[in-house]
């Protein structure tokens, strides 16, 4: 809560090295996982992320350590064929129907950071496209395309994403009204094109 992080982990990993029951060391391990990467070091969250996922965890645990081992991908730092085959065996487990949205988001950034931007957007496309509640999952999908869209200057469809992202969004979210005012703009440059 103080956001002294290096204090933490050192704390949680002198703690994880006590530690004898199964549980407390799979949690121990994905908190200090959150906290490297709150530390902006990768390579370590994604090593803390694997040992969650080699132990076995129960399902929820197990999911959202693949799906965060995925978004704490740094180019050089994990072996990124792994990764991408534990998030492709996550779509063909029909209990993971209800999170597909955010393993396509996944695959699509890991893509993206490989410098695969093609297929990047394609898996953010599929991960738009699912049927979710999840809205917080929907606006970051949309907003991630509609950035990308708009740095390629392909107006058409940054201005749909950007209207899909506002939609979905929390009104009071900070960002909100600035993103309101790029969809409003982009909303006119579509209609003269």
């Amino acid at each position: 809560k103080q956001g002294s992080y290096a204090a933490a982990i050192g704390s949680l990993e002198s703690a994880l090295s006590l530690t004898k029951k199964k549980t407390d060391k799979i949690r121990l391990n994905f908190i200090l996982a959150q906290l490297c990467a709150l530390q902006n070091n990768p390579a370590r969250s994604s090593n803390y992320y694997a040992s969650v996922i080699k132990m076995n965890p129960e399902y929820e645990m197990a999911f959202y350590a693949k799906i965060n081992r995925a978004m704490a991908y740094q180019r050089g730092a994990s072996n990124v064929a792994e990764i991408k085959e534990e998030l492709e065996k996550m779509l063909n487990d029909q209990k993971n129907k209800e999170y597909y949205d955010q393993i396509y988001f996944a695959l699509g950034d890991l893509a993206l950071k490989q410098g695969n931007k093609l297929e990047g957007i394609s898996y953010l496309e599929k991960a738009a496209e699912q049927e979710s509640i999840n809205l917080k999952q929907k606006t970051k999908t949309h907003l991630k395309l509609a950035n990308l869209y708009f740095n390629d200057k392909d107006y058409i469809n940054a201005q749909a994403n950007y209207d899909s992202s506002v939609t979905y969004m929390d009104k009071n979210r900070e960002d909100y009204l600035e993103i309101l005012d790029l969809r409003n703009g982009l909303t006119r440059i579509v209609k003269d094109i």
